[in-house]
């Protein structure tokens, strides 16, 4: 059995490799002294462990974002972070082991077809399950996974080293007590922050939610003014009306790309652009992000950011403190009744997709006693790590670094522990950052909230009874207003497929298929 290594991209962030050729490192880490290690210096980091052992005690003393290919001795190890955000793929095939961060790479060595059962969860959910892609025999190391191949027995080994499943809840601190250990946890993250950027300027895709705010807060605490936000979109807007709001009062500068025909031209999907990067943000594994595309590439056209900036996502702080949990999570005891929440909550982009035996088998043998928990890990190893987290290739692709304060692992390490009733509208998250920052810099505007009802909600409903379904939908059409201007983004999509435009279709529905009628058709 003979190992073949194959790393092919190096967009804004390159592959380190050893002078002997058996480390590869992408990305960095800080260790516990709080030391930045990126380049030579994190290949160097790595280049020291001697077994197994000497490995998992390195990944266990740091916090990071990374993949880390190693060979030692007989054994190949790899390793990615908690959330996967430097996909790496391998296949097992005419006696070679053969890893590769390019599916097509693959694809092209061992001809390898398309596994129609992964395409059908593609189309449902918008990436692979577990470690399936879009292709026969190629598989990803999934989020927070150590994987292990010993060569002469030709035996692969997966484990999981960090995971988002509660293994016990914190009881004796208070509400006010639990506030101040998180507030120390977001100034140290800041800290380690402030390490990585250095004196670059700092691009903030501000919305009008919560996450990217904070990250504005934090910046301005720590005074840092070379900072650049931006929102793209409809004018009407409330994202757009928010951001511009909270830029203004943090004294930051703020752009506003307007999705018109001239910046999402009829006939993008034609442009060698859209073709390069489609190609290395899905990599027959996830959705590539189509929304940033535009904005990203017309802040970069015409030079409104330095080409040394840093793209700070808000990436994930709602998550983790429980934005996607309510009520019945709180209570629920019955495995079968998480199965049917995970699958209604992230099965979403085409509800014909079913969850096969294997994956229902998966969850069911999850080890955890705290049912939501086993929600909160299936979205962090799924949903986030491959849907929100992939994301960031549109970042790469036009050259540009990207740092995920939100996705240390002390913050996930922390609300893995909170108890459930303070995740659960996110209600520790909120009451902090709000108290503790969005007073501070006069920010304390309220998100628009998707899931109350409000007044005109209710007569809607009501409305919705009264009369007949063909003339609610033509009333939909004409009061529908598309903020985010999708529509720009999938009539150029679906006219490729041959498909009729509907406004109820979601973007991301239209990209998966799109992409799946792509790859067919160059099969």
């Amino acid at each position: 059995m003979s190992l073949k290594i194959d790393l092919v991209y190096n967009l804004t962030y390159e592959w380190q490799t050893s002078a002997r050729g058996n480390v590869h490192v992408k990305g960095y880490v800080f260790t516990k002294e709080g030391r930045l290690l990126r380049g030579i210096d994190f290949l160097n980091y790595c280049s020291e462990v001697t077994d197994e052992n000497s490995l998992r005690e390195k990944i266990f003393s740091c916090t990071g974002t990374y993949t880390i290919i190693l060979h030692v001795g007989d054994d190949l190890f790899i390793v990615t972070d908690a959330v996967r955000t430097f996909p790496v793929f391998y296949t097992q095939e005419e006696n070679t082991f053969h890893v590769s961060d390019s599916c097509e790479v693959l694809k092209k060595k061992y001809g390898s077809g398309i596994d129609t059962r992964a395409e059908g969860e593609f189309l449902g959910f918008g990436y692979c399950i577990r470690e399936k892609t879009l292709l026969k025999n190629v598989f990803q190391v999934q989020a927070g996974e150590f994987l292990k191949y010993s060569v002469s027995d030709k035996k692969l080994e997966k484990t999981f080293y960090t995971d988002y499943l509660t293994k016990e809840v914190f009881l004796a601190p208070t509400f006010s007590e639990l506030q101040s250990t998180l507030v120390n946890i977001l100034e140290k993250l800041v800290d380690r922050m402030m390490l990585y950027i250095g004196k670059k300027q700092v691009v903030l895709p501000l919305s009008g939610g919560y996450d990217s705010r904070l990250i504005a807060c934090l910046l301005k605490s720590r005074g840092v003014e070379n900072v650049i936000c931006f929102t793209y979109g409809a004018q009407y807007s409330p994202e757009v009306l928010i951001s511009k709001k909270v830029a203004k009062e943090l004294g930051y500068k703020w752009h506003f790309i307007e999705y018109t025909q001239e910046v999402i031209p009829k006939d993008y999907t034609s442009s060698l652009a859209f073709e390069r990067y489609h190609s290395y943000a899905a990599n027959y594994s996830s959705v590539f992000l189509l929304q940033d595309f535009f904005a990203i590439k017309e802040l970069k056209e015409k030079n409104i950011i330095s080409e040394d900036s840093i793209i700070i996502p808000g990436h994930s702080g709602d998550f983790l403190a429980g934005s996607h949990l309510s009520k019945f999570d709180e209570n629920n005891k019955d495995r079968s009744k998480t199965i049917e929440r995970i699958f209604a909550k992230h099965c979403i982009l085409d509800r014909k997709t079913k969850l096969t035996p294997s994956h229902l088998n998966y969850i069911k043998n999850v080890d955890c006693n705290y049912e939501y928990a086993v929600d909160d890990n299936w979205g962090l190893k799924e949903r986030q790590a491959k849907f929100i987290v992939n994301s960031v290739r549109v970042y790469e692709y036009f050259g540009f670094e990207h740092y995920l304060p939100l996705w240390d692992r002390s913050l996930e390490e922390f609300f893995k522990s909170v108890p459930v009733n303070y995740k659960i509208n996110t209600v520790l998250y909120n009451q902090t950052i709000f108290e503790k920052y969005f007073n501070l810099f006069n920010v304390s505007f309220y998100k628009v909230e998707k899931n109350k009802t409000s007044l005109k909600t209710k007569a809607k409903n009501i409305l919705r009874r009264l009369v007949p379904a063909e003339a609610v939908g033509v009333l939909k059409e004409v009061r529908r207003k598309d903020i985010n201007r999708t529509n720009l983004v999938k009539r150029p999509l679906l006219l490729e497929m041959k498909k009729e435009d509907r406004s109820s279709d979601k973007i991301n529905s239209v990209i998966s298929a799109w992409y799946i009628n792509k790859i067919k058709t160059i099969d």
